[in-house]
């Protein structure tokens, strides 16, 4: 059944646009790996821009315009995300996501320099916070009010003003248990080429909805991601939509079809 357009004008056209933006990012052999929700995007265009070649008449002194004609057609767009999603941020950092996996541990003796009134990083994180024993280079053990460790991140600070005579520099040693965690993680700047299907499906609170569909995107971060803000922030991918001709011979770009 043919879907019912509503001719101009009327206010039925008239849009107000929502709806949902998925990605379908190509592995690094070029396969498509699903089509993943982005989450909440507060915005979401796409734009054809030209190159034009213009001649201008020589035959008389205002030089007219003798011809303009199209040389170049470029179509792009632009996705704003809210979402700090693992996986989003690999797309908006040109990154790969990967995980961290720590096993559990228990450490005798850690060795770490002590850097007065400064975080030190120790070889584990999530760790436990009772059972942790820190020692001098004299291997006494120091008093807990002279030190302060870092239970998720797993690093230690000796105070400044520590009662155990601590100096800068000295090597200190570290007991304690950590339990076995995964963490996801992203590897900024990776990869120099990120490509796959983008896919919007309209939900509009007022006017015709609308499924896009570009089959072969380039995707790159338009600008920096903000990580401290005093509201909640998003981030932007830009979008150069290319040629599909060989899989899509009738729309090698992308199209848009009307739903309702």
């Amino acid at each position: 059944m043919a879907i019912a357009t509503t001719a101009t004008p009327s206010a039925e056209n008239l849009m107000l646009g929502a709806g949902v933006v998925y990605f379908d990012r190509k592995d690094a052999s070029g396969n498509k790996t699903g089509e993943r929700h982005l989450g909440n995007c507060t915005d979401f265009t796409v734009n054809t821009t030209i190159e034009k070649v213009e001649k201008f008449s020589s035959m008389q002194s205002a030089k007219r315009l003798y011809k303009s004609t199209i040389k170049t057609i470029k179509a792009t767009g632009k996705i704003t995300l809210d979402e700090y999603d693992v996986e989003n941020l690999s797309l908006a950092l040109l990154g790969e996501t990967g995980v961290i996996t720590q096993a559990s541990a228990t450490v005798t003796a850690e060795t770490f320099t002590a850097h007065l009134g400064r975080w030190t990083k120790l070889a584990n994180r999530n760790i436990a916070s009772s059972g942790i024993v820190v020692k001098d280079a004299a291997d006494v053990t120091v008093p807990a009010s002279n030190y302060e460790v870092d239970l998720v991140t797993g690093r230690i600070k000796i105070i400044s003003t520590n009662t155990a005579s601590i100096v800068e520099g000295e090597a200190c040693k570290i007991a304690y248990t950590s339990a076995a965690e995964t963490y996801p993680k992203i590897v900024g700047a990776a990869t120099g080429k990120i490509e796959g299907l983008v896919r919007f499906i309209g939900d509009p609170t007022s006017g015709p909805k609308y499924e896009l569909e570009a089959w072969n995107c380039s995707v790159q971060p338009e600008a920096e991601i903000g990580l401290i803000s005093d509201d909640f922030k998003n981030f932007v991918l830009d979008l150069e939509i290319q040629d599909d001709s060989i899989a899509h011979p009738d729309d090698p770009m992308y199209r848009l079809i009307k739903l309702t």
